[in-house]
């Protein structure tokens, strides 16, 4: 279970994972986010319309989730993905449908996970257009691990975020490099 370990690694507590299936599953594949706080799901949605068209999307999906921020009831809104890796056109339709997600947002909020784009690919820029999310620090190499060499895990922010501290964590728990940062509240 690699999200335990990095989470035991960085002495955190709290998980939230992408699933594929709505059963437990022997299949522990995916991005997660671990946390020192507490972690909420609100949604959890899958790319694609019913079994077949979700396996052509290969079973990819999002996870929206707020992390309670302190005993106020602060929290701050999170949106992890995992999209396509296989086809770009692919990848492109599952960015339509995350984009159509995050523009009904009425409040700040963190995109973040294996987006499988570069910044410079078609889906990336179609994603931050019109400043819908984005961060000053992108390119930072998280793919492959043992030698990175491409840009494809993110965390970006929309407006009245910033981020900051952002950087790779080297430890061996994926074949990606995860990503820390610091999230900045305006």
């Amino acid at each position: 279970d690699m999200p335990e370990y990095i989470a035991k690694a960085l002495c955190y507590n709290n998980i939230i994972r992408e699933k594929m299936f709505d059963f437990p599953s022997v299949l522990e594949v995916g991005n997660a986010v671990v946390s020192r706080l507490p972690l909420h799901l609100s949604e959890y949605h899958q790319y694609g319309r019913g079994f077949v068209d979700r396996a052509r999307h290969i079973f990819k999906s999002f996870v929206d989730f707020y992390v309670q921020l302190d005993d106020s009831g602060r929290t701050l809104n999170l949106v992890l993905t995992h999209l396509d890796h296989h086809n770009e056109a692919t990848r492109c339709r599952e960015v339509d449908t995350l984009r159509a997600h995050l523009e009904g947002k009425n409040h700040p909020f963190v995109l973040l996970g294996d987006l499988n784009a570069t910044p410079n690919s078609k889906c990336f820029k179609n994603l931050v257009k019109e400043g819908l999310v984005g961060n000053p620090h992108l390119g930072l190499f998280t793919y492959s691990a043992d030698q990175p060499y491409k840009a494809i895990d993110h965390i970006l922010v929309s407006s009245g975020l910033g981020i900051e501290n952002y950087h790779t964590v080297s430890m061996e728990a994926s074949d990606h490099l995860p990503i820390m940062a610091d999230i900045i509240l305006d």
